[in-house]
């Protein structure tokens, strides 16, 4: 019975998150640009933290938790079903843009190992309840408390016998394993863990889709097969940690925008723009990220006159889509600020910053270079990409992969300022650093490699 109820929980976040979709594709032309996988995988992906973002708001007004209270407030959203346009239903208007399948044995040799690293993470995943540090005793206690006690309480988020280790974290995953819960009608971490771990099959199926767009059925396959197959994905993705999920958002959010620039449709920027906004719900670094998308765009404003001539032609739409991740992540940044709920790390004023970065600078940047050289952690997508940069250098016949060293630049740099000042000794700073960077540079892996079959697929129709 509880495995029914864990599929109906499940249902329930994919038929609110699809609605969002709906109202997206509403506003938007060129509804059938998505394929069937893109739009059930972006339908998940904004259903979950929005039941969060949902509940999040119903503890405002003092409404309790319940499966009840929170599906009767999503009916207005699901009118969105039976609510007609001028010429046919909102489900009608959706018409799904089918793949085209080609490619022999060697496809069908990647289609059946990716499916092999999934079903590995999946069974691993729902093997344990949560172990790990931050699944067990930031995201999944907060999950626990927010179960049993049916809000969000401010006084609890800081009070010391509480014993939150980082009240400052966005609360959307823990507020959506507490959903699952109130669904389950008890607390079963390993289902929670599989629903979690699932952000790796999202991740893997949305980097396929965009990648086939414009490339080989083999080319993408086989570099879903190396993400897919990346040590430090697969051992994170099924342990409740959530840094794959805040992967999966970022990626998303950054590879529709890139689809954006190149195809120019409405659909794209609108699920770009929502997908980044929902990440910082998911995780704090993803505002890291999603500044490092604005300075990669206005870089390339700086440097591309071509993208300076779309940027300035689409600049309305553009600000607009910029502005509305902060409209999303803005309740609970008010919401922080109104109970003065700060990082754990940052409570005090940092002084001293200069001294603190030529200091440590040196030690930070050679422990973070020799965890992207390790091939046991990363295979060899580093080593790729610093290839494949060199070969832009030389060709640049894919002249828009230059967003992705951008962001990827950007994002390695904020990684290294946050280590520098880290306002704790210098003997424990490296055990940070050594505790923490194989996680947060899995953001930045997707991104890579990416760029990385842009380049070889570049090269191998210039030799053709």
């Amino acid at each position: 019975m509880i495995y029914l109820k864990f599929l109906g929980a499940i249902a329930s976040i994919g038929g609110a998150g699809y609605c969002v979709f709906l109202i997206c594709a509403r506003f938007c032309k060129d509804r059938h640009a998505l394929t069937g996988n893109e739009q059930l995988v972006i339908s998940f992906g904004f259903g979950t933290v929005l039941i969060g973002i949902e509940m999040f708001l119903m503890s405002l007004l003092h409404i309790r938790f319940s499966p009840l209270r929170i599906l009767l407030l999503q009916a207005p959203l699901y009118s969105v079903f039976f609510v007609k346009s001028n010429t046919q239903g909102a489900i009608k208007h959706l018409s799904i843009r089918r793949e085209r399948r080609e490619g022999g044995l060697l496809s069908s040799i990647f289609v059946g190992l990716i499916c092999f690293n999934a079903f590995y993470v999946m069974c691993n995943a729902v093997s344990l309840p949560f172990f790990e540090w931050d699944s067990w005793c930031n995201f999944g206690y907060n999950a626990k408390i927010f179960y049993l006690t049916k809000k969000i309480d401010p006084a609890l988020l800081t009070a010391s016998y509480a014993g939150i280790p980082h009240p400052d974290y966005p609360p959307a995953i823990s507020l959506a394993e507490a959903y699952l819960y109130l669904f389950l009608g008890t607390i079963h971490e390993p289902l929670v863990k599989l629903w979690i771990s699932c952000h790796y099959l999202f991740l893997i199926v949305v980097f396929y889709c965009v990648l086939r767009r414009w490339h080989a059925r083999t080319l993408a396959l086989g570099f879903t097969f190396m993400l897919s197959s990346i040590p430090q994905i697969i051992s994170g993705a099924p342990t409740g940690y959530i840094d794959v999920a805040v992967t999966f958002y970022i990626t998303a959010g950054i590879l529709y925008f890139w689809l954006y620039l190149k195809e120019g449709k409405a659909i794209f920027l609108c699920i770009s723009s929502v997908f980044l906004g929902l990440s910082m719900w998911v995780k704090n670094e993803a505002l890291s990220a999603y500044l490092s998308l604005i300075g990669a765009g206005f870089l390339m404003w700086l440097i591309m006159p071509d993208a300076r001539e779309a940027i300035v032609k689409l600049r309305k739409k553009l600000m607009l889509a910029f502005l509305a991740p902060f409209l999303i992540i803005g309740p609970w940044v008010l919401f922080r600020h109104y109970y003065h709920i700060v990082p754990a790390y940052f409570k005090g004023t940092l002084v001293g910053i200069p001294m603190l970065i030529r200091t440590r600078l040196p030690q930070v940047l050679k422990l973070l270079m020799s965890e992207l050289m390790q091939v046991s952690h990363w295979n060899i997508t580093w080593y790729l990409f610093i290839a494949c940069c060199v070969l832009y250098g030389y060709h640049r016949r894919e002249k828009m992969g230059i967003l992705f060293i951008f962001i990827i630049f950007f994002q390695s740099l904020s990684y290294v300022l946050i280590y520098c000042i880290w306002p704790v000794p210098q003997e424990e700073v490296f055990v940070h650093i050594l505790n923490s960077q194989c996680r947060v540079l899995i953001v930045l892996a997707p991104l890579a490699l990416f760029f990385i079959a842009q380049q070889i697929s570049a090269v191998s129709k210039r030799n053709c």
